[in-house]
């Protein structure tokens, strides 16, 4: 039998957790950390405002529903026809929106768009569960990196 010579291969530097492939993800990281992290009232403070002021959003020119629009508000066609108004997603985007009127037929009428908001915890409760299982291997990198910049420092 003869035995084969196999090489390693050669990974560059910033591949893997090597000296310079963890530092892009600490970097963002820390760029990405609140200089002062927010409290739980605070937070819940910040979520009832935006729930009150942007809890119904424009639709855009794609969403939106003109044969619905001009079915559903008749005085739309009307000043369509006599030239007040240039088309309906015009109307809607500068009058419609603000008036409350629904720009296609599951667009919500009210301040409170329940579905929206529930999917937004949810995507917190996901993105928390994400960094909370990740948070284990960030310590282990960063204890890693620890361990080497303190060889480093007594090589060199």
């Amino acid at each position: 039998m003869c035995a084969q010579v196999r090489e390693e291969p050669v990974l560059p530097p910033n591949r893997c957790a090597g000296p310079e492939g963890t530092q892009p993800w600490l970097d963002a990281i820390l760029a990405a950390r609140l200089p002062q992290p927010l409290n739980c009232a605070q937070f819940n403070e910040t979520l009832a405002q935006w729930r009150g002021r942007y809890g119904r959003r424009l639709l855009s020119a794609a969403e939106f529903d003109e044969a619905f629009y001009l079915r559903r508000y008749p005085d739309v066609s009307e000043a369509i026809s006599v030239q007040t108004v240039a088309n309906a997603y015009a109307h809607y985007r500068n009058d419609g929106f603000r008036e409350g009127r629904q720009g296609c037929s599951d667009d919500v009428c009210d301040a409170h768009n329940e579905p929206v908001w529930a999917n937004l915890l949810h995507t917190l409760g996901d993105l928390r569960t994400a960094v909370g299982n990740q948070a284990r291997h960030l310590e282990s990198l960063k204890a890693r990196r620890a361990i080497r910049l303190a060889m480093k420092r007594q090589e060199g």
